[in-house]
């Protein structure tokens, strides 16, 4: 064991050669889980880009949540399985799988939004047991494998409260810049490192070694879960899927708060109407201008000459956004084109010929973060397998589902083709060959693809059957028509005779009856002399008889 002095010595210089990387990470992680939390961007502070008066929406959040959520998704209803090996010996300590399972879909998802998280490997109750610990408060030191298998020191700093108040050792006061320490409160490290073939464990509380114990391991029981490499202060480190993507994020927030200024200033009045027409209906007019304003005045004459002054321009009560949403859309696009088709999210409509021909491997993004997921489940195994002295085993069926899976759709994408264009037969071997699938697999669908062709080949008789039937029953029906036609014709052109003969007779007796008025107008004129005649008779008879009868009288 070594002594106090040699220790802090140690972790003076462990601080030393850290401390600015994890600065970094530590401002970083600041950022991934605001944007995770949906309180966007931590870095852009009021009075700067976004001031008093200017509107701050965070959209970034909504962006990557989905993405974040289908990744872990993808683990937690397929987790890793770890099975122990059989031996003779029984296990000095039992390990608790279920619990690791949990953990590392915890893990998994701080990976995915900051890059980088841990697992502590631990015994307890004569159990193994597993933490996920905060990457706020981790500090590992340099190793050549991501998942810090080979890693030499690793600090975890925490706190406690003493209930008074106390002065902050020089040590734990360098390592515990990520803490919020009450003035009660005193940073505790947990510092492990390597030393020979076994790995000391000592926690320094307020830089007071409390514990000092070697543990049965020869490796760092702090794992590292890792996201996308990238490099920071020229050292190895990871990011979340956020990283590559948050200048476009960024900009997506700005225009999300856009989009608000324009639609929070947009005119709310319907109309406008002159002060001079509104007479003693001023309460009227005002209730009517209620919230949202409805009406707004203006003065239509000019008070101190009268003149009539020009009306105002009316505005447009829409909303100028569809700019933004249209740049927002790209945006959003582009942040899944640059992410990658992730598993869990839909793939939309594509066609057949779109699934067969594509090259490109859209899961890239999730199965990368699956892969380390699963890297860092083995360096958890070697630490057990210490603990345990038995072998572990670690199965992932993840892949060979996504496998079967994208085999699936491609099969159901190839007979889809085929049922679409009769003319495939030709063309069709050559995307089964180019089909990632077993042999055995593409022998049965070339078999199949025989089959349908002579089945295809063999009923071609039969419709040209049916189409000749067609034929020949389509020509009798036009026979039939024809005929039907001819028919209808004629019995057309015997009503329009009959139409003509009703015509000619209607007109004969239109002028019989002509003839008929004519000769009763005659003959009533006949019949008017001749009454006219007797009457001029008679007249003269009854003169005749007066002279007769005076001539008599006289004599």
């Amino acid at each position: 064991m070594l002594d106090e002095e040699e220790i802090r010595e140690r972790l003076k210089k462990f601080a030393a050669s850290c401390q600015d990387v994890h600065s970094v990470n530590v401002a970083d992680f600041k950022v991934s889980k605001n944007i995770a939390s949906g309180n966007g961007f931590a870095n852009l502070k009021k009075g700067k880009v976004w001031h008093s008066n200017r509107a701050k929406v965070n959209a970034s959040g909504i962006v990557m949540t989905p993405i974040v959520n289908s990744i872990v998704y993808r683990f937690t209803e397929n987790p890793f399985d770890f099975q122990e090996a059989d031996s003779q010996e029984p296990s000095a300590y039992g390990v608790d799988w279920a619990e690791l399972k949990f953990q590392l879909g915890n893990a998994l998802r701080d990976a995915v939004q900051d890059g980088i998280s841990y697992i502590l490997t631990y015994k307890k109750d004569d159990k193994i047991r597993f933490s996920r610990l905060n990457n706020f408060n981790v500090i590992y030191g340099e190793c050549e494998y991501s998942n810090g298998k080979d890693a030499k020191e690793a600090v975890y700093i925490d706190k406690k409260s003493t209930g008074k108040k106390q002065a902050k050792g020089h040590i734990s006061a360098a390592f515990a810049n990520v803490l919020n320490l009450n003035p009660d409160d005193i940073p505790v490290l947990t510092y492990y490192f390597i030393e020979g073939n076994e790995c000391h464990q000592v926690r320094l509380e307020n830089d007071a070694i409390a514990e000092y114990i070697i543990q049965p391991i020869s490796k760092i029981p702090i794992t590292r879960i890792y996201g996308k490499e990238v490099p920071i202060e020229y050292r190895k480190n990871w990011r979340g899927l956020y990283y590559i993507v948050k200048d476009i994020l960024r900009t997506m927030d700005f225009e999300q708060s856009l989009i608000q200024e324009r639609i929070a200033t947009a005119p709310n009045h319907q109309y406008w109407i002159a002060e001079e027409s509104i007479g003693n209906n001023t309460e009227q007019f005002a209730k009517m201008s209620d919230i949202p304003t409805a009406v707004k005045t203006y003065k239509a004459t000019n008070p101190n000459t009268s003149e009539p002054l020009p009306p105002p321009q009316r505005n447009d009560l829409r909303a100028q956004i569809d700019d933004l949403l249209q740049s927002y859309t790209t945006h959003s696009e582009i942040v899944s084109q640059g992410l990658g088709q992730i598993a869990g999210a839909e793939k939309g409509n594509e066609t057949a010929e779109a699934v067969l021909l594509r090259r490109e491997n859209k899961d890239t993004a999730s199965n990368d973060l699956i892969k380390n997921l699963l890297d860092s489940s083995y360096a958890i195994c070697a630490v057990v397998e210490e603990f345990i002295e038995r072998k572990v085993n670690v199965t992932s069926d993840i892949f060979a589902k996504a496998r079967k899976n994208e085999e699936l759709q491609k099969i159901i994408a190839l007979t889809t083709f085929i049922s679409q264009n009769k003319m495939a037969y030709e063309v069709t071997p050559v995307l089964i060959s180019k089909l990632d699938i077993d042999d055995v697999s593409k022998q049965t669908l070339l078999q199949l693809l025989q089959q349908q062709k002579e089945q295809d080949g063999g009923s071609s008789q039969e419709i040209e059957m049916l189409k000749l039937e067609n034929q020949q029953l389509r020509a009798s029906n036009e026979a039939q028509v024809i005929a039907a036609k001819i028919d209808s014709e004629s019995r057309m052109a015997v009503k329009a005779m009959d139409a003509k003969i009703k015509e000619e007779e209607f007109r004969l007796k239109w002028a019989e009856l002509g003839l008929k008025e004519q000769a009763d107008k005659i003959k009533l004129s006949m019949d008017a002399e001749k009454m006219s005649n007797d009457f001029q008779t008679k007249v003269a008879d009854l003169k005749i008889k007066g002279f007769n009868a005076g001539v008599n009288s006289a004599g």
